[in-house]
């Protein structure tokens, strides 16, 4: 009976890791068969909250892959202030540009809300990337992909103001008009996805407020003038 149970708890895993695989950018395209192949090698970590999952400059051994839970990426100043480089949920990946170059961590990542993480370690990844052409077209594609996201950032840091990037971020990451305030989402943690320090997020939200563009509770940040966020952006292009 016991024998009958694991089986059954194993296959059930199996099953959950080939569906998990199966909406990844990387393996989406490939069939059941190939799919099969890889997902033995998944292995899953649970993180908590607050835990750090990798420091910048330690050595990396492979892929992440979220399953469950929110993380941030973020590289540190010698002075010790903060820059969120991206945040990462379910289905997002990190350490891929590691396993392709010096297998150094690039930037920190710190568990933001409790994580499930699927971990591929860098030969096996590279063994399957060379057998699949599908998944070298792909790996290219999300490299140029991360290229434009940095570049973006530095654009973002460069050429505008702390108001426009609170206003392009409202709007990036608003569902509808909605951005729903989860637990982590503190004034601090907008500050350092912005660029910013904590007083100057206060007082543009306020001005926001008081013009009509947004209001917000502890909950949710509602998106009351897109068009006037909107104009705010294009202004400082």
């Amino acid at each position: 009976m016991f024998g009958v149970y694991y089986y059954q708890i194993m296959k059930t895993q199996a099953e959950n890791r080939m569906l998990f695989l199966s909406k990844l950018p990387f393996f989406k395209d490939l069939n059941n068969e190939q799919l099969e192949k890889i997902s033995p090698y998944l292995k899953l970590h649970k993180f908590s909250a607050g835990d750090m999952v990798c420091w910048e400059g330690e050595p990396s051994n492979g892929v992440f892959f979220v399953k469950t839970g929110w993380l941030k990426v973020t590289k540190t100043s010698e002075k010790g202030r903060e820059l969120t480089l991206n945040l990462l949920k379910k289905g997002d990946y990190f350490n891929l540009i590691s396993v392709f170059t010096d297998n150094i961590n690039p930037a920190d990542i710190k568990v933001l809300e409790d994580a499930e993480l699927y971990f591929l370690d860098a030969t096996s990844f590279e063994e399957f990337a060379l057998s699949s052409p599908v998944i070298c077209l792909s790996l290219v594609r999300q490299m140029a992909g991360r290229v434009r996201m940095m570049a973006d950032l530095a654009g973002q840091l460069s050429l505008r103001n702390v108001e426009m990037r609170i206003a392009s971020w409202l709007l990036s990451e608003a569902v509808g008009d909605s951005i729903e305030r989860r637990k982590w989402l503190t004034q601090n943690e907008l500050a350092s996805i912005v660029g910013t320090v904590p007083d100057v997020i206060s007082r543009v939200l306020r001005e926001f407020v008081e013009a009509g563009l947004i209001r917000f509770n502890r909950r949710e940040i509602k998106i009351i003038d897109r068009a006037s966020l909107t104009e705010k952006i294009r202004n400082s292009s």
